[in-house]
Formats: structure tokens, C-alpha cells, sequence
């Protein structure tokens, strides 16, 4: 934890940072009043629903990974590769479909935990397919166990979220369920950052 603290605090443009959580926060919220209209459509308008749900939160957290790395101090050259980037933002959305629709249409606790799981898998999937676009002028080496520590960060809290927010999503109580979901996206980018170990070339003496 003091570690991934570090991270953030040391090796960040913490304006970026800042400007990443409220887009995180501010997309979550909008999510989730947007699933709050699929729960109450049917038919086509609920698909129609869920679709504009899953875009708006692969994009809220597309946007919060990438500003978030613009906020990262690699010490070294850094180039992102254009094709990674963009399947980064297009490929999720579907898995984000039918994490939603898992919740929706299931009505109960083992569906809602199985589509929450798929959301944070897809936000640890966003993340990493985007870290492949990150191309360093460097070696880049992975902790293993801070890999695992984000995936499980990333699944655990949009797990307490979803279910949070299936008992309060029409009460002032579901801003804790935004909260936790934001939680989830951010806690999985710092401590999938500090998993990242970036050994400069010798000639890679200028960062970008």
C-alpha cells in the first residue's frame, strides 16, 4: 500500500491525477443513472439502454487509464502504439454488455456477482491492453504479485459495488456505489502501475 501510495504521490503529475478521479467519479455516476434506465425499460428500449451504458463506461474508463498515464513520469521515451490504444477502447465494450446484462436480466445475487466480476475483469483487461500500447525506449519487467493485487482490487470492489448498488440504486445511498466503483478503476491503475518496472537503455536518457 505505502508503495502504491508512493507511486502516485512520486512518480505522478498529481493535476493529471486529480483530473483522472473526477472523470472516473463523474463517469461512474453517469453509468450508473444510465443503468438505472435500463432497469426500468424493457424490451428493445433495454437493450438500447444497456448498450449506451456499456460505451459510456468503457469510455469512462479509457479515459481514466490514459490521462492517468499521461500523469506517469517514465523517465525514458515513451510512444503509445495507435492500433493497441484504439482496440483498448473498442474491444471492452462487449464484455461490458454482458457483464450488465448479467445483472439486469439475472434479478439476483450470484447473477449480479458473476456480471460484476466480468466488469472488473474487463476494466484489469482495458488496463493491461492499454500498458501493451505504452511503449517504452527501455526493458519493462512485471511484479507478479501486484498484477494479481489490481485484478483482484479491480473485480472485488465492482463486485461491492454492483451489489451495493442492487439494495440502494433508488436511494441517496448509491453514491457510496459510485464511490466504490471509481475505487475500483483507480485502485486498479495505481496498483497495476506500480507492478511495472521500467529499466532505461543506456541511450534512452531523455524522457518524452
Amino acid at each position: 500500500m505505502i508503495n502504491v501510495l508512493s507511486c502516485i504521490t512520486l512518480e505522478h503529475d498529481l493535476r493529471l491525477v486529480l483530473l483522472a478521479a473526477f472523470i472516473c467519479i463523474a463517469g461512474a455516476a453517469t453509468f450508473e443513472q444510465l443503468l438505472k434506465r435500463a432497469i426500468h425499460a424493457e424490451g428493445k428500449a433495454r437493450i438500447g439502454w444497456l448498450g449506451i451504458g456499456s460505451v459510456a463506461l468503457c469510455t469512462t474508463v479509457w479515459c481514466t487509464h490514459f490521462i492517468a498515464m499521461l500523469a506517469f513520469h517514465a523517465q525514458v521515451p515513451v510512444v503509445l502504439d495507435p492500433v493497441l490504444t484504439l482496440l483498448s477502447l473498442v474491444l471492452p465494450v462487449a464484455g461490458f454488455f454482458f457483464g450488465i446484462a448479467a445483472v439486469i436480466y439475472g434479478r439476483n445475487i450470484a447473477s449480479n456477482i458473476l456480471g460484476n466480476l466480468l466488469i472488473g475483469g474487463c476494466i484489469a483487461g482495458l488496463h493491461y491492453l492499454g500498458m501493451m500500447a505504452y511503449r517504452v525506449d527501455g526493458i519493462v519487467e512485471w511484479k507478479s504479485e501486484y498484477v494479481i493485487a489490481s485484478i483482484v482490487l479491480a473485480c472485488g470492489l465492482s463486485v461491492a459495488s454492483g451489489l451495493f448498488y442492487k439494495k440502494f440504486y433508488d436511494t441517496k445511498y448509491a453514491v457510496y456505489s459510485v464511490g466504490l466503483f471509481a475505487l475500483a478503476v483507480v485502485s486498479l491503475h495505481f496498483t497495476g502501475m506500480e507492478a511495472m518496472v521500467i529499466t532505461p537503455l543506456s541511450l534512452s536518457s531523455t524522457p518524452m
